[in-house]
């Protein structure tokens, strides 16, 4: 995995060109990716085109290098991402002309681009974001995997030059204006956090390249970047398409996955929760030649709460515990103190380059931050989930009937309450945008408990994963760590596309006796490969401190005391002043509540002042 970013085209002064120097915006722009690829760095400049890249070498460690060339110079390739069963893949292209100059995984994307076009794509394992730059029709193509497991990000500038960038942060660099707010979106982040995986982003005229998404980055007329889309490849959940696949069919499609991912130059890690994804990649994964890193959360005692509404049902220390001599693995605890997450808030705000979701983002940092003095890529267990109907809290009653009762399952009535009132319209936003993505799926919530199902499910697909997937890779890449992310392989989701919702959900019947109604085709595949135990376990999510409420509060109180805060720009702070000063015991709600509001504070100091100059 790496860092990629650029300029396409431009008016004025500002314009990249041939025989110059990067211009000094785009300097800063790859400056800022240094931290996604601490390996190596490289540039390519032509007239109205700057590519730049960061590498984290993983593949073909000494020759990888990019921007990648084809001989003739008339193409140029840079990807951020991981391109599986390369060699073979290489060995096929290489049979109908193609003359890769490195044995990088890259290639293939390279010259899959040259040979067959954005069809190709089509026949590519892997996770990536990429922008290919052809000079002889002076145009670009830019794409991301169907998933859209690495990021892209672009706005065009106040010059008309198509900027785009692996992170937000480092996108701003690329830009001269000044970052403006959108406050809209940044409301509607805060009302419901966990849904906040759109493509419009809280600065203003930047956005995310669709998950899936091709795009054909062209000159106008007055010099500008415009961006056309040539098409999008969607994983629908549920929906019937693909053929009906067997448990086995699924099992022998992930296996092949972890295989694919566990491949690489340098040693691969996992991160342990001892839930059925994490643990099923660990029971899948080839034997390592010294035993698996893996790495799993240990909080303070006391910390996990259990019960209630919270969707943190029980303490995954405990369950990797008692099952970490079922695999031949080298197992590390990362212990995470209650003093140690609150002193990393800075740290978190600093490198989320969108506003904080969740408190286990704190959790996210914890594992990173220590998986990387091991390795330098780690397989996770994200995407099964939101493909394989793992939210119970989400697609049981009342919570799928609507998605304004998902809202409120996250406490969206106390966080508009905290909003400006002319914000205070955000859930309804929310509400709306996610009637669409139902729609758009061949669902509605007026109908039976299945096709509510189908359609809570496709709205989990279209807004809560990307921001799952997101994180993933901001916190992992804040310290030069690749996440690599088996359950969004195309030949997964393939045979997961061919599940009905009632065999992924069944509630009290189903496909495995003893477990819950959650993933059961997925529990179904991986009976036998993972320990009945574990089959069983409920969903649980990341561990976060649930006794951290009182301290995020006299934050909050010490923030509105500072009169340099921004709170204002979305906040009621007379609301604000009202749920700081309380004194009773912080209940889940509250405490998540009063962490977003630290979030968005966060956000606002450290993404958003800050002058821009050329």
């Amino acid at each position: 995995m790496c860092g990629i970013g650029g300029a396409l085209f431009g008016r004025g002064a500002h314009r990249p060109r041939r025989h110059e120097p990067l211009p000094p915006r785009l300097d800063r722009l790859h400056r800022a990716l240094v931290h996604r690829g601490p390996d190596g760095a490289g540039s390519f400049v032509d007239d109205g085109v700057a590519l730049v890249h960061t590498r984290l070498a993983l593949v073909d460690v000494s020759g990888g290098a990019q921007p990648l060339r084809s001989p003739d110079g008339r193409y140029a390739l840079i990807v951020n991402g991981e391109l599986y069963g390369h060699r073979a893949r290489l060995k096929h292209l290489e049979a109908r002309g193609a003359q890769p100059q490195t044995r990088s995984d890259g290639e293939v994307l390279l010259w899959t681009l040259i040979l067959d076009g954005p069809a190709g794509l089509d026949a590519v394992v892997g996770e990536y974001a990429f922008c290919f730059w052809d000079g002889r029709t002076r145009q670009a193509i830019v794409g991301r995997d169907v998933l859209g497991v690495k990021p892209l990000v672009w706005a065009n500038d106040d010059d008309g030059a198509f900027v785009f960038a692996s992170e937000l942060k480092a996108l701003r660099q690329g830009l001269h204006a000044r970052a403006r707010l959108c406050e809209q979106t940044l409301a509607q982040t805060f009302v419901c956090p966990p849904l906040s995986g759109r493509d419009a982003l809280p600065v203003a005229g930047a956005r995310s390249l669709p998950a899936g998404a091709v795009a054909v980055v062209v000159e106008g007329a007055d010099g500008a970047g415009d961006l056309r889309l040539l098409r999008r490849r969607r994983h629908h959940a549920f929906s019937g398409e693909g053929p009906k696949a067997s448990p086995a069919q699924l099992a022998d499609a992930l296996r092949a996955a972890v295989a694919d991912r566990c491949d690489a130059d340098v040693q691969v890690g996992a991160l342990w929760s001892g839930g059925l994804d994490s643990t099923a990649i660990l029971a899948l994964s080839p034997p390592a030649e010294h035993g698996r890193h893996t790495y799993s959360l240990r909080l303070d005692d006391g910390a996990v709460g259990h019960g209630g509404d919270s969707i943190v049902v029980d303490d995954d220390a405990a369950v990797v515990a008692a099952h970490v001599d079922d695999f031949t693995i080298a197992h590390h605890w990362v212990c995470a103190s209650r003093d140690a997450l609150l002193d990393d808030l800075e740290g978190l705000f600093a490198s989320q380059d969108r506003v904080v979701a969740w408190e286990q983002e704190l959790s996210q940092r914890a594992l990173a931050r220590r998986a990387r003095t091991d390795v330098k890529a780690v397989l996770v267990g994200d995407a099964a989930d939101e493909t394989h109907a793992g939210y119970p809290f989400a697609l049981l009653p009342p919570t799928v009937t609507h998605p304004a009762a998902f809202l409120r399952r996250f406490g969206a009535g106390l966080r508009t309450s905290l909003l400006r009132p002319t914000l205070r319209d955000a859930a309804d936003a929310v509400v709306d945008d996610c009637l669409a993505v139902a729609a758009d799926a061949g669902a509605a919530f007026d109908a039976d408990l299945g096709t509510q199902r189908r359609g809570m499910s496709a709205v989990i697909l279209e807004r809560w994963l990307p921001r799952l997937l997101h994180n993933g890779d901001v916190h992992t890449m804040a310290f030069g760590l690749e996440a690599r992310v088996p359950f969004a392989d195309e030949r997964v989701l393939a045979v997961a596309q061919g599940v009905a919702i009632d065999d992924a959900f069944c509630d009290a019947r189903g496909l495995v006796d003893g477990c819950g109604p959650e993933k059961r085709f997925l529990k179904a595949a991986l009976a036998g490969v993972v320990p009945p135990a574990i089959v069983a376990r409920a969903k649980s999510a990341l561990p976060r401190d649930e006794r951290l409420g009182p301290a995020y509060r006299a934050v909050l109180q010490r923030r509105l005391a500072d009169p340099q805060h921004a709170l204002a720009t979305i906040f009621d702070i007379d609301a604000l002043r009202a749920l700081s000063s309380q004194t009773h015991v912080v209940d889940d709600g509250e405490r998540m509540a009063l962490f977003s509001v630290l979030a968005v504070d966060g956000y606002l100091r450290h993404h958003l002042n800050h002058s821009r100059d050329s």
